[in-house]
C-alpha cells in the first residue's frame, strides 16, 4: 500500500518521498525510531604497525614493503576472524552462505 502511495506522490510531484518504517515509544508498531535487533560486533587481535616509521619516506622501497606485509598481515587476521566465526549461531546471514571468503 506505502509503495502505491509513494509512485503516486512520484509522478504526482517528480520527488520520491521515503516513508519510515519504524517504532516509537509508545506504539511498537508505528514510528521513526529503528526496531529493535541485536547487534553482534566480532573484534580481532590488533596489528601492530612497523616501529621505525622514520626510514619509511613516500616511495620508498621500505615502505612498499612494509605496506604490503601489514596487508599480509590483515588479511590473515581477517581470514582467522572470519573461519572463527562463520558458523556461530548468532551469525544467521551464515545460514544462507552459498561460498565463502574472497579477498580480491
Amino acid at each position: 500500500m506505502s509503495a502505491i502511495l509513494q509512485r503516486a506522490v512520484y509522478e504526482w510531484s517528480g520527488v520520491g518521498l521515503p516513508f519510515f518504517n519504524g517504532r516509537s515509544l509508545i506504539f511498537k508498531e508505528i514510528g521513526l525510531m529503528p526496531r529493535r535487533r541485536p547487534i553482534f560486533v566480532v573484534v580481532g587481535v590488533p596489528l601492530a604497525p612497523p616501529t621505525n616509521s622514520a626510514s619509511l619516506r613516500a616511495g620508498s622501497p621500505e615502505l612498499k614493503a612494509a605496506t604490503n606485509e601489514l596487508h599480509a598481515q590483515y588479511v590473515l587476521a581477517l581470514r582467522n576472524l572470519y573461519e572463527q566465526h562463520k558458523d556461530a549461531h548468532w551469525n544467521v546471514p551464515s545460514l544462507k552462505r552459498v561460498g565463502t571468503l574472497k579477498v580480491l
